[in-house]
């Protein structure tokens, strides 16, 4: 243990931890491959049956040296199968550099397998790679395949007969059947040499910048840390800065479903609230149409630039179908609004509108870090996720619909928390304006309501008055969103069902209402493989960070770094004088199940066909406006007496009184740099997807 009073040690301490951390860090990043170099993805065609005797083997051209990772596009025919499969990667002498046998239990339907090597495959000469994909016991009715673009000339595809498992002397030996197009397939490359150049440069920059900052904002951590540094002054820069950064650098149509809710944002900037008709002009399509970007295309800034030439002409209008929703997206209709003033061209109005979101979702989300009286860093760190700032940065209903559960959730806990005064009418006018916009952004999180069993009786007045005002806060929570269609219903004769049973033909849910109501054990067992065996990658990276068209995943090592370390955020920082009971826990968690539950039910209702063994729909990003009720459940019980105090008072026994104030000394300097090294690791992790979109959308 170093004395803090020996400021040499102390700040040669910081510089070696912070170099550590930033070298992982980075390292990581690296090693994942995690931005991808090349992709199929236009699946229009399943491979066939992976079936025993059949190998199919896809020729991978490299651009790079090294191959880090590999993501197939997979299927299971709807159905659960159990049989084993192999990956083979060989070289173009069809020698097997790697093998790893999979069972179809683990295989995803509709989605992507990621393939992870534990050492990179290096190419000499950047020649070409083959992935090979076969069935050690399948059959017609046990088997998975693979989806094909039967467009793309990415590299050959080859059906092969194989013998016994006999890989190499059977593509050697029997007949090549070529197949149509490729496999959908992304590959992760890298150029060792180049990268490790790079990673040094990064590192030691970054390394530097961090650790003078430390060192200074550790040296003066009381004046800093307390009155200087608030989180929500640190939200507002961070946010403004990458905030403005993602608007900038992410091209038209490329945030999550932008093209729906940009003909929806437009609708509304015209009045139209209740979709008396579902008109919107033809430029608009015609924006989405060629500034659309397929996961394997990429754009210029030219090309761009030539979107703005596009005028809008709103006289000459197309039939679309758009989402339903007014609420969220109210600040995007404000920003297109003044666009159409100004008479801005189409892609200039798109811009106006995620401009106009991102400003809104922060002035929001800085009212929610500065009101809440716990859990302000939880808070900061959930908010400052790159996908939550990336939704915000595009036309995403989402930015709203987080800011909005946030203000929600810090209200009351402010109003649970904070002195014994009664409440006032306006502050319950107020908790009630945000709840009723909430439950008209999406409906499974009105069930935050329920926290208003945290307010004590007394800060409302009676008993008999508590009671009243909490049935009356939830009937207009449950009646809100059903009012507003009904309302709806009566000025349209536009059909009310808007979600994804447009897309996917699967008619009325009456099947899958069926099944919930006749079998709910069997559901939540679905929900529990869903959450934590089949999609849990899926959830994980789409919850920190998925950009595109879910294509852009960070590396799964930095979502848990974020997760452990938010963690550790939520234990040593406690608010001082305030306890959150056992009990309040208890409620929090409560509606937090209800939440993640209500949002499987929903998805498997609307997104999923009958009689599957899966949920289908659900992303991460779902229970971002969530998440701080989860890392809640982990605030201390107790103020004083924070997870290191009893270790304190055991070890205190055991050394001198000049070692136990040295002791002490030492975990205010770790509660101090847990918050610090969270705060790099957000800004480090911002820093890095601004890189990823980058590279992505752009030739560079």
């Amino acid at each position: 243990m170093f004395s803090l009073k020996n400021k040499k040690v102390y700040n040669i301490s910081l510089i070696i931890v912070t170099m550590i951390f930033l070298s992982i860090l980075i390292s990581i990043a690296l090693s994942m491959g995690t931005i991808s170099n090349q992709s199929v993805v236009l699946a229009n065609k399943p491979v066939g049956l992976i079936k025993k005797g059949n190998l199919f083997l896809q020729e991978i051209p490299m651009s790079k040296q090294y191959l880090t990772r590999v993501d197939i596009l997979t299927a299971t025919w709807n159905r659960n199968n159990s049989n084993n499969n192999e990956i083979v990667v060989l070289n173009s002498e069809y020698e097997i550099l790697f093998r790893k046998t999979i069972n179809s239990i683990d295989i995803p339907d509709n989605n992507n397998y990621s393939i992870y090597f534990s050492k990179s495959i290096y190419v000499e000469d950047c020649k070409s790679l083959y992935i090979g994909v076969y069935s050690m016991d399948g059959n017609d009715e046990n088997c998975i395949t693979i989806w094909t673009d039967t467009t793309s000339s990415f590299g050959k595809l080859f059906l092969v007969d194989i013998n016994e498992n006999i890989i190499t002397n059977s593509i050697l030996n029997n007949p090549h059947k070529n197949l149509d197009g490729s496999l959908c397939l992304k590959t992760y490359e890298s150029s060792f040499l180049k990268s490790f150049q790079n990673a040094i440069i990064i590192l030691v920059l970054s390394a530097l910048l961090f650790s003078a900052l430390l060192i200074y904002l550790l040296n003066k951590s009381k004046l800093i840390l307390q009155q200087i540094i608030t989180p929500e002054k640190l939200y507002l820069f961070f946010s403004i800065s990458f905030g403005l950064l993602f608007l900038t650098i992410s091209p038209p149509i490329t945030g999550p479903d932008e093209g729906g809710h940009f003909y929806r944002s437009y609708q509304i900037s015209q009045g139209n609230f209740f979709k008396v008709n579902q008109t919107v002009p033809k430029s608009l399509q015609t924006i989405l149409h060629r500034g659309f970007l397929y996961p394997n295309k990429k754009t210029s800034i030219d090309s761009i630039l030539s979107l703005h030439k596009i005028i809008l002409q709103p006289e000459e209008k197309i039939n679309s179908w758009t989402y339903d929703p007014v609420i969220p997206y109210i600040p995007q209709a404000m920003g297109i609004a003044v666009g159409r003033i100004m008479n801005v061209p189409p892609t200039g109005l798109l811009y106006l509108g995620r401009l106009f979101n991102l400003l809104v979702s922060i002035l929001i989300l800085y009212t929610a870090i500065k009101t809440t009286p716990i859990g302000s860093w939880i808070f900061f760190l959930i908010s400052l996720m790159p996908m939550s700032l990336y939704l915000m940065a595009s036309l995403s209903h989402d930015g709203m619909t987080i800011s909005l559960s946030f203000l929600l959730i810090a209200l009351l806990l402010k109003y649970a928390l904070n002195n014994t005064q009664i409440l006032k009418i306006r502050q319950v006018y107020f908790l009630f304006f945000i709840a009723i916009l909430l439950a008209l952004c999406k409906p499974p999180y009105f069930l935050t309501g329920i926290l208003f069993l945290l307010i004590p009786v007394k800060r409302i007045g009676s008993l008999k008055k508590y009671i009243t005002t909490f049935i009356i806060f939830m009937v207009i929570l449950m009646t809100t969103y059903p009012a507003w269609y009904s309302i709806r219903g009566l000025l349209t004769t536009i059909p009310l069902m808007h979600l994804p049973l447009v897309y996917f033909q699967f008619g009325a849910p009456n099947p899958q209402i069926m099944f919930l109501l006749s079998n709910i054990f069997e559901f939540i067992q679905l929900m529990f493989t869903d959450i934590f065996i089949h999609h849990r990658d899926l959830y994980l990276t789409s919850f920190y960070a998925n950009f595109g068209l879910l294509e852009l995943p960070l590396p799964k090592m930095m979502v848990l770094t974020f997760l452990g370390l938010t963690l550790l955020t939520t234990i040593v920082t406690p608010t001082i004088n305030i306890n959150l009971s056992w009990w309040k826990k208890f409620c929090i968690f409560l509606v937090f199940i209800g939440c993640v539950v209500m949002i499987e039910v929903a998805a498997y209702l609307y997104f999923t066909p009958g009689g599957v063994s899966f949920i289908n729909g659900v992303q991460g990003r779902y229970f971002i406006p969530i998440t701080p009720l989860f890392f809640l459940l982990f605030y201390p019980s107790k103020i004083g007496a924070p997870i290191f105090s009893t270790l304190f008072r055991k070890v205190s026994y055991m050394v001198s009184s000049v070692r136990v104030v040295e002791l002490q000394n030492s975990l205010t300097f770790l509660k101090n740099y847990i918050l610090l090294i969270a705060v790099s690791f957000s800004f480090t992790a911002l820093l890095y997807s601004t890189l990823v979109i980058i590279n992505r959308f752009y030739i560079i």
